[in-house]
């Protein structure tokens, strides 16, 4: 998940990882535009924590999407200004 939700202009994004895995965590607008690649990198089993500043985007909805060897998750971050 990510906290705060809604945010103003930053959140944080908080992701296990239940084995050492290549992790993308990217983000989109919601006409699925890719706006923001914010990790691309092989990380080990654990808990990891992000921060994403969006202070260059417009207020709306994004989605986030965690993809690694296993698993695939989406979700919504609101950033309202």
């Amino acid at each position: 998940q990510n906290y705060p939700n809604p945010f103003n202009p930053t959140t944080t994004i908080v992701f296990t990882l239940p084995q050492a895995s290549a992790v993308n965590l990217s983000v989109y607008d919601i006409r699925g535009r890719l706006v923001a690649m914010l990790l691309d990198d092989w990380l080990q089993a654990g808990e990891h924590a992000l921060v994403w500043n969006a202070s260059h985007l417009t207020s709306g909805t994004y989605l986030i999407r965690l993809k690694s060897d296993d698993q695939c998750k989406v979700i919504k971050a609101v950033l309202a200004r």
